[in-house]
């Protein structure tokens, strides 16, 4: 199995446990047959990419001003 595969897999494992409406992983994953072990390991792993991945790659926005405060209009601070 490559890496992606592998990495697939588990993509799937845990978006069957978190559809599931099991609150616990570790009956989960006896249910499964899957080492919870592995399964926290992995939900770690991907979460942290994710992370890594939504700070790497920022998002700009284009903002259109339509009517520029006028000055005149604004109360004076004291």
């Amino acid at each position: 199995m490559s890496p992606d595969e592998r990495k697939q897999l588990w993509q799937q494992r845990i978006e069957s446990y978190r559809s599931s409406g099991e609150s616990s992983v570790k009956a989960w994953c006896k249910q499964n047959q899957v080492g919870h072990q592995s399964m926290y390991k992995w939900m770690k792993k991907l979460e942290l990419e994710t992370t890594e991945t939504s700070r790497t790659s920022p998002q700009w926005l284009t903002i259109e001003v339509s009517h520029p405060l006028d000055e005149k209009k604004l109360p004076a601070h004291r």
